[in-house]
């Protein structure tokens, strides 16, 4: 293989190298930031139903003594 082959080789090399250091960790925080916006959405989503349970326990105990 001539000098010219090699060098291309290794320049083709060099830059994937490159481009995987900076896609993986890009990758990465891509992967956290999912996870915690799925989690602070389960969050969201908990706390509007307990709001809805509660406002509708307190509707039922206000029908119940209007019955009363």
């Amino acid at each position: 293989m001539t000098l010219r082959g090699w060098h291309a080789r290794l320049s083709l090399g060099i830059s994937l190298l490159t481009a995987l250091a900076f896609a993986l960790p890009l990758a990465f925080f891509a992967r956290q930031q999912a996870a915690e916006r799925a989690q602070q959405t389960s969050e969201r989503r908990a706390a509007t139903l307990v709001t809805v349970l509660g406002a509708t326990q307190r509707r039922s105990e206000l029908a119940a003594a209007w019955r009363s």
